[in-house]
């Protein structure tokens, strides 16, 4: 997953399970603004953006919400246009 992903918050509740505020965010969709990346990739943070994403004059994105962050075993990409005419290319 890279910064600009459209994803969707959901993950494997057997395995780990809810607890919290983590249910608030269950199936929503948002953009990955923010990346805190670890030597270990299960510790590495996304941070998802559920408003408007915008490119500040540095290239970076932001949104007009704080971010909130989840672990990759938390997010599911989901296809991007970008990614679909890819797709229809190869056939």
């Amino acid at each position: 997953m890279n910064v600009g992903d459209r994803v969707r918050v959901e993950r494997d509740e057997t395995r780990w399970p809810s607890r919290g505020t983590w249910p608030q965010f269950r199936g929503r969709v948002g953009t990955i603004v923010e990346i805190n990346p670890d030597k270990r990739p299960e510790l590495t943070e996304y941070g998802v953006s559920w408003s408007a994403v915008r490119r500040r004059p540095n290239g970076s994105l932001h949104g007009d919400d704080s971010a909130t962050w989840f672990k990759a075993h938390e997010l599911t990409a989901l296809a991007s246009e970008r990614n679909a005419d890819e797709r229809a290319g190869e056939r």
